[in-house]
């Protein structure tokens, strides 16, 4: 028998590391090794970002809007400035986010998928782990999708959830009203602004929200978002969505250990990136992160 095989005979089906190929089921999270041992792991939540504090200037840039009527309004008592400042505010501060990657095409050969892997970016590994000294959490997406459901399914919130869409706009498009960045002058009049900014955020959340140029789409993202009442802090509960901790390649032995202990090592499986000449690759070394067979 061969080495490979021998491998997958000790195993069986249980390793999420080696020979796997269900690539809709986790969502992979980059974060310090800090912020997820004394955080994240320590109290089982992970930490909503603010959507104008992401590193996309869409998103952190006050949006210009323009105005329309379809019923020939008199528009110039608005002010183009003050309206888009205003609606920005309301659309932005009222958002929080989780960001995750996800996994590409797998084949179920280990030796060829690990840059399809959700933890296997380099660059995202450097940007949001910490230079490699970080980790990257390994969640079940149904547990992520019913936590989610559980916390944040009551009338305070409107709830979307789903991968990015990558795509480069033209400046001729920005102003289209397929895009989000046309306020309907009828319907705001007519609604209210509060009601108004939230049925703007139902039509328009997939163009706002989940749309990011080209050169971001490596990091494969998968986004949960809260809109809210207002602006606030939120936390996401995730115990019992942890699969699994891959260790950046610099994460300290005094880190690792840390992780571990405060993990459940019975439901958690765990791995260390490192790198071989010209490509990351796993650390097959730690006999003791090898799941048992099931």
């Amino acid at each position: 028998m061969d080495l490979v095989n021998s491998f997958k005979k000790n195993i069986g089906n249980s390793s999420i590391f080696q020979f796997f190929k269900d690539q809709d089921r986790f969502l992979y999270h980059y974060t310090s090794a800090k912020i997820a041992i004394e955080y994240v792991l320590k109290d089982k939540q992970l930490k909503l970002g603010r959507y104008i504090y992401t590193n996309d200037p869409k998103e952190t840039k006050t949006w210009q809007f323009s105005l329309g009527t379809n019923e020939k309004r008199d528009l110039s008592g608005y002010s183009l400035e003050e309206m888009s400042e205003r609606f920005t505010q309301a659309l932005k501060h009222r958002t929080n986010l989780a960001c995750f990657s996800q996994d590409g095409t797998l084949t179920g050969d280990h030796t060829r998928d690990i840059y399809a892997r959700g933890f296997g970016k380099s660059r995202m590994w450097a940007q949001y782990a910490d230079n490699h000294k970080g980790v990257c959490l390994i969640l079940e997406k149904s547990a992520i999708r019913k936590a989610v459901e559980s916390q944040f399914g009551d009338d305070r919130f409107r709830v979307y959830g789903g991968p990015v869409i990558y795509q480069d706009r033209l400046i001729t498009e920005v102003n289209k009203p397929a895009h989000g960045f046309v306020i309907d002058v009828d319907y705001l009049e007519k609604l209210g602004f509060d009601e108004y900014t939230r049925a703007h955020v139902k039509t328009h959340h997939k163009n706002l929200f989940f749309e990011k140029v080209t050169d971001w789409s490596s990091e494969k993202e998968f986004r949960v978002v809260v809109f809210g009442e207002k602006e606030e802090t939120l936390y996401l509960n995730i115990d019992g969505t942890i699969a699994g901790v891959v260790f950046g390649t610099d994460c300290t032995e005094e880190d690792i250990s840390r992780a571990v202990a405060a993990c459940d090592a019975e439901k958690t499986q765990f791995e260390q990136i490192v790198w071989k000449n010209c490509t990351p690759w796993y650390s097959f070394s730690r006999l003791e992160w090898i799941p048992k067979k099931r």
